[in-house]
């Protein structure tokens, strides 16, 4: 319930190994010898139970656990993510990416929400596609409401996962705000139904538009009939609507801060962007492009879109895994943000490092196996070539157009970045020099004082006191000083660092207290814990006094008392 499952799950295996169970018949496992056997070609897993409680029948090709009533509704959908149909439908993508570069640089340089701009971009790129128009989030700057809806779905969705009890409960409370909040997957449904009815009506069924969901309707099995009815087509256009937006959304909000976090990453790909395509790339064109390819195949690595747990149940057999033996009907899973921070598979693997998927001798077969942001397999997803073909559009002609400039919040305690036009951009005097003033750059103001004092000690620099000017020779009486006024004491230097200390709370802002430590000093919930407990306790050396007073009003309004001296 409290929206940590897919880390809970990572820090068990690093703490237990390889193999957890994670529920009474559920297992998780982590090493890349169960990839094939649980994901691959030839597995005898099937999707768990779970997946059909997702969904309202008729069951869409996501949720179907049949192996081969999956596999007869992948074949009538998977021609149309063939990337000569995509790039068939190209300019179509193409029209919705300008007006969202459009709306970057009407912005005039002021912070943008980004993800909140990719959601909306990726929205009415699948309503374009699937649909036969946008739907208009980027034209108003608003949600629409089928995305407030689909965010409560996914909401729903987590919790008959997890809990589907309490679904259950839910589903008897006479609330209307909770029947509202249950009733989204209905109105999902319902709209979907409705705009496809409204797509027929308005295209056919053969427009020859150069759309998604044309090739859909013109898929045909062996007898050379349609095999979908539209109730079928409105519930598969429904769950790739769902696939296409929040994976393609939280990707690029990943990567672009990973870029602004990595600026020589960022200048590398411009250059290459620049050598190798024109104003407005094509996919053609940046479809192989080597440093665009591994700067988001490290960010799909590092930040998956879907990180959580893939579960799979056991064949009616069961069999052994890692030593254990595994009953029947175990549900058995692994999940990618784990794998994908294997370091015996991804050296240092917290890092951002394009370069580990540049040097193709270094490219082990251990590292695409573990690679699964887009599962694997039969179940692998379908969308993938339309996922890849947005990211490397939308990364090339932003990085082409923009760059990254540092900004302060409000607050002065975090840093944020800024994408601003190439145009303004100065180049730097030294690449040297440069890069360091950018590393620093990133720092908080905290993090900046705190290298401030480690400066000073490591190369003996004393604090100083910054005199006036002294008067311009001819400058009337006071041009030539006494000597007793050159040789006085100097006037002590005035105090601009200051160290911040925890010195007590009250009892019942406890909770709060070490929540803030635990923002604060980046420390672990127990660490947190231990610290605030210990109070009186330095909570931070060398802060400069604006940050320090904030600092102090914000732990005050939590009940606690703070000093600087």
């Amino acid at each position: 319930m409290s929206g940590n499952r897919t880390r809970t799950i990572h820090n068990l295996h690093r703490q237990y190994g390889s193999t957890v169970l994670i529920g009474p018949q559920e297992i998780s496992v982590s090493d890349i010898e169960n990839v094939k056997d649980i994901y691959g070609q030839h597995t005898n897993f099937i999707k768990a139970p779970v997946y059909e409680s997702l969904s309202m029948p008729p069951i869409g090709v996501f949720s179907m656990r049949d192996k081969t009533q999956h596999s007869k509704r992948r074949r009538l959908l998977s021609h149309a993510f063939s990337q000569s149909n995509l790039l068939d439908s190209e300019q179509l993508i193409q029209t919705q990416i300008s007006r969202l570069i459009e709306v970057i640089r009407s912005s005039g340089g002021e912070p943008l929400d980004m993800l909140k701009l990719f959601r909306l971009a990726a929205f009415d790129i699948v309503g374009e596609l699937f649909l036969g128009q946008p739907f208009g989030g980027l034209a108003t700057g608003t949600p629409p409401q089928f995305l407030t809806d689909m965010d409560m779905y996914f909401i729903l969705s987590d919790v008959k996962w997890n809990n589907p009890w309490i679904a259950k409960f839910l589903s008897y409370l006479p609330s209307s705000r909770v029947q509202y909040f249950l009733g989204a997957i209905e109105r999902l449904a319902q709209y979907g139904s409705d705009a496809f009815q409204l797509y027929i009506n308005q295209y056919g069924r053969s427009s020859g538009r150069r759309d998604l969901l044309t090739k859909i309707l013109s898929a045909k099995a062996e007898t050379g009939e349609a095999q979908l009815s539209d109730r079928e087509t409105s519930i598969e256009i429904g769950n790739l609507i769902f696939a296409g937006t929040d994976t393609t959304s939280t990707t690029l909000t990943y990567l672009f801060w990973e870029l602004s976090r990595h600026p020589q990453w960022q200048d590398r790909l411009r250059e290459e962007i620049k050598a190798n395509t024109d104003a407005t790339p094509t996919f053609l064109q940046v479809m192989d492009l080597p440093i665009l390819d591994a700067v988001i195949t490290e960010a799909l690595r590092l930040h998956p879109a879907a990180p959580a747990s893939l579960p799979r149940e056991l064949p009616h057999e069961g069999r052994e895994l890692n030593g254990y033996f595994i009953p029947k009907n175990t549900v058995v899973s692994m999940q990618c943000y784990t794998t994908h921070r294997d370091p015996a598979v991804y050296p240092d693997p917290e890092r951002f490092h394009p370069q580990r998927w540049m040097d193709s001798q270094n490219v082990s077969q251990e590292m695409k196996e573990m690679f699964m942001p887009f599962s694997k397999g039969t179940r692998a997803c379908l969308g993938k070539n339309l996922a890849m073909i947005e990211l490397k559009i939308i990364t090339a002609i932003i990085v082409n157009t923009q760059h990254r400039q540092q900004q302060r919040k409000a607050d002065g305690l975090m840093s944020s970045r800024r994408w601003q036009s190439t145009d303004a951009a100065a180049a730097p005097a030294n690449p040297k020099i440069a890069g360091i003033v950018d590393q620093i750059s990133q720092l908080t103001l905290l993090e900046t004082a705190d290298l401030v004092a480690s400066l000073k000690s490591r190369l003996n620099i004393p604090d100083m006191a910054f005199a006036a000017p002294a008067a311009a020779p001819g400058a009337g009486g006071a041009a030539a000083a006494p000597v007793e006024e050159e040789e006085a004491a100097p006037a002590p230097a005035e105090k601009t660092l200051f160290n911040v200390k925890l010195e007590s709370f009250e009892a019942g802002a406890k909770p709060k207290i070490i929540k803030e430590v635990k923002s604060l000093l980046g420390l672990s919930l127990v660490d947190s814990k231990k610290f605030v407990e210990a109070a009186p306790k330095l909570l931070k050396e060398s802060v400069p006094k604006e940050d320090a007073e904030k600092m102090i009003s914000a732990f005050k309004a939590l009940g606690a008392v703070v000093s600087m001296d």
